[in-house]
């Protein structure tokens, strides 16, 4: 999943011709990678915290290349590429609501992954915010992480 996940990420708009020589609908691109984030959201609700890691994973080989380009990244998790990251925010705050300890450790590092998304978010801010105050060190240690990102 990450080597497709980077190449989708490195891969510019298609533009209108291009679009009409494939015979594309265009946007048909942002439509299935835009399924293929919600439904690592869905998994990462529903699964186990093993399931939960291996995604943070896939994340973390794309928060390098953020890291990389600062503002200038355009890829497949940039804000402008993603019309309804605040139902990937939903999905994911649920498990921090009423997960474990790791839960929401596994949480707040997706929101790592994802602070162009969530940067804009009353919601994440706070309980980030509160995560800061938490009586474990890893969630505290995330927290900061994802504070400063």
């Amino acid at each position: 999943m990450v080597p497709i996940l980077q190449k989708w990420s490195t891969e510019p708009n298609i533009t209108r011709a291009i679009a009409d020589m494939y015979d594309l609908v265009p946007g048909e691109d942002r439509v299935f990678a835009n399924a293929i984030l919600l439904r690592l959201a869905d998994a990462f609700r529903c699964g186990d915290n093993y399931t939960r890691r291996c995604i943070v994973k896939v994340f973390l080989f794309e928060l390098t290349r953020i890291s990389k380009e600062g503002k200038r990244y355009n890829g497949i998790l940039a804000k402008r590429r993603v019309p309804n990251y605040i139902e990937l925010l939903k999905r994911v705050k649920v498990v921090y609501d009423t997960g474990d300890t790791e839960a929401k450790a596994l949480a707040l590092r997706l929101f790592g992954c994802w602070a162009d998304l969530a940067k804009d978010s009353a919601h994440i801010r706070y309980i980030i915010l509160l995560s800061l105050q938490s009586s474990s060190i890893s969630e505290v240690k995330l927290a900061f992480l994802t504070f400063f990102f």
